[in-house]
């Protein structure tokens, strides 16, 4: 086998599960992370032979179960970092990319000096932070101690030291005692439970449901919380991503309390981004 037949077969394999875009983009990735060839390589050299077929077969075994790349891999890329990841934590997503360029964008002319990563899990926003914002410190905490296990060994994978003040927090029933942060960023859990019979099995079987999952019937529950915990003297701005279905119902939370909040949209138009201040005026 060459290393082109290599990759046809690998993308006809994967389209028993995936677009045939989704199964290109994951072989390309596979070829380039576990075997070292580039798409370049690939196709200046693709007649050489192809030497590593059983491990390859192994591998599209655990994908066509739906297991998720970034598992295989034990990272996934975010905002040029590899943040690594497990069962534990989240897979980063793109949006989630979008929210910190969003809020980096609406921070280039203010001075940062702390900046909270609030409901941290796989610690991606707080990790982008420190590459983007070399000058701010900052905290990041979630409720899981294995969540903030991964994050940690992440940061030292990224960066070789540690300079994140990692905490354990229960957001919902803790009070803040920490630095009073400028800047908080969060991507809390918004689904429903009764929403998860819509859901992906990839998703369901191989993430951490207390990272997705709003507990009780209040999809808003940790953005309502977070407002309170920071809404008092000198509140720092706040920057969450958001389930586009409630961007008119975190809106009204806000006006009744005299905020002001601006919506942002993700590459696909849905409301999925906020930016929550005081009123000037």
């Amino acid at each position: 086998m060459t290393l082109e037949e290599a990759y046809r077969y690998s993308i006809k394999t994967l389209k028993d599960i995936h677009e045939k875009e989704e199964a290109a983009r994951i072989t390309e990735l596979l070829f380039e992370d576990i075997f070292g060839i580039s798409k370049l390589k690939r196709i200046t050299n693709g007649q050489l032979p192809f030497n590593e077929q059983q491990h390859l077969d192994q591998l599209l075994l655990r994908l066509t179960k739906s297991e998720p790349y970034q598992h295989i891999v034990g990272y996934a890329r975010f905002c040029d970092k590899k943040i690594l990841v497990s069962k534990s934590v989240l897979i980063p997503r793109p949006e989630t990319e979008e929210l910190f360029y969003w809020m980096k964008e609406r921070r280039a002319n203010l001075k940062t000096q702390v900046i909270a990563d609030i409901c941290t899990g796989s610690g991606c926003l707080a990790i982008a932070a420190r590459a983007h914002f070399q000058e701010a410190h900052i905290l990041a905490c979630d409720i899981s101690y294995d969540a903030l296990e991964k994050s940690i060994l992440s940061e030292r994978y990224n960066f070789i030291s540690n300079s994140i003040e990692w905490f354990q927090m229960n957001i919902l029933n803790e009070s803040w005692s920490r630095q009073r942060p400028d800047v908080v960023i969060s991507n809390p859990p918004y689904i429903l439970e009764s929403e998860s019979e819509q859901m992906s099995r990839v998703v369901l079987d191989y993430e951490p449901h207390i990272a997705l999952f709003a507990k009780g019937k209040d999809p808003l529950i940790f953005y309502k919380r977070i407002i309170e915990l920071f809404t008092g003297e000198k509140m720092p701005e706040i920057y969450f991503e958001m389930n586009p279905l409630t961007a008119v119902d975190l809106l009204k939370f806000c006006e009744e309390r005299q905020l002001e909040m601006e919506i942002g949209v993700d590459m696909s138009g849905k409301e999925r981004f906020a930016r929550i201040n005081r009123k000037v005026g």
